[in-house]
C-alpha cells in the first residue's frame, strides 16, 4: 500500500502576518515517521485539478485575504471534495475570497481582538480532532466570522472573550468529502503549545483517507 500523500500549502514568501515556515516546520516535526508524505509548497498550481488528484489530503494554511483564486484551482478544490477526500484549513487558510471558498468552509473571517491568553473548550461531542483533549489556554488570536449556515457545522472548539463564546473548531459535510477548520494558529507562541500541536496533529491525520 502506498503512503498517502499530502498538500500542505501556505506562503513561505508572499504573506502578510503568517508566514509558512513556522507552521510547517511544526507539522513536518509532528508527521514525521508515520508513514506519510508531505509536501511543503506555496505553489497554487498545485491546486489544480490534475495536480491535486493525486493527493490524498489536503492542508491549507494560506494566506490570500483579498486574493481570488483562478477558476481552475478552485475547481480543483471542489473536485478533490467532491471525490470523497477531506481538507484541513488552519487559521488563516481560511481566507481566499472566493465565494465557492465561502461556502465550502460555512464562514468567512471577519476581524479578531488584539493577541492575548485565553481558555479553549472543547465540545462534548466525539471528534477526532479532539481526541484526547481537555479543556486548556492558549496565547493566540481569536478569529470571528461571519457563516453562510451555522446549522450546517459541527462545532467542536469554542474560545471565551468577554463572557461569550466563539467556535474556534468545526467539521462541514461537502458532497462525498468533508471540511475541518481550526482557527488558531497565529505564530509560535501557538506552535509551542502543546495542546495545540496535539490538536493540529489529531486535524493532520483525520484528513488522511482510512
Amino acid at each position: 500500500m502506498k503512503n498517502p500523500k499530502i498538500l500542505i500549502i501556505g506562503d513561505y514568501t508572499n504573506y502578510q502576518y503568517h508566514p509558512f515556515s513556522g507552521i510547517a516546520h511544526t507539522l513536518e516535526g509532528l508527521l514525521s515517521g508515520r508513514g506519510l508524505e508531505p509536501k511543503f509548497t506555496e505553489d497554487r498550481k498545485e491546486l489544480e485539478p490534475e495536480n491535486l488528484s493525486q493527493y490524498d489530503a489536503l492542508i491549507t494554511y494560506v494566506e490570500s485575504w483579498d486574493q481570488v483564486l483562478p477558476s481552475n484551482q478552485i475547481q480543483g478544490i471542489l473536485d478533490f471534495v467532491a471525490s470523497g477526500r477531506r481538507i484541513f484549513g488552519v487559521h488563516c487558510g481560511i481566507s481566499y475570497a472566493n465565494p465557492e471558498y465561502y461556502e465550502l468552509f460555512g464562514a468567512r473571517f471577519t476581524n479578531h481582538p488584539p493577541l492575548h491568553e485565553f481558555p479553549v473548550k472543547i465540545s462534548g461531542e466525539k471528534h477526532p480532532l479532539t481526541d484526547g483533549l481537555a479543556d486548556f489556554r492558549i496565547e493566540d488570536e481569536l478569529y470571528m466570522f461571519d457563516y453562510k449556515d451555522f446549522l450546517q457545522l459541527k462545532v467542536l472548539m469554542e474560545g471565551d472573550f468577554e463572557g461569550k463564546a466563539y467556535p474556534l473548531a468545526w467539521e462541514k459535510k461537502a458532497g462525498a468529502g468533508a471540511l475541518l477548520y481550526l482557527a488558531l494558529g497565529h505564530d509560535q507562541r501557538a506552535f509551542g503549545n502543546e495542546m495545540f500541536q496535539k490538536t493540529l496533529l489529531n486535524g493532520a491525520l483525520w484528513a488522511i483517507p482510512k
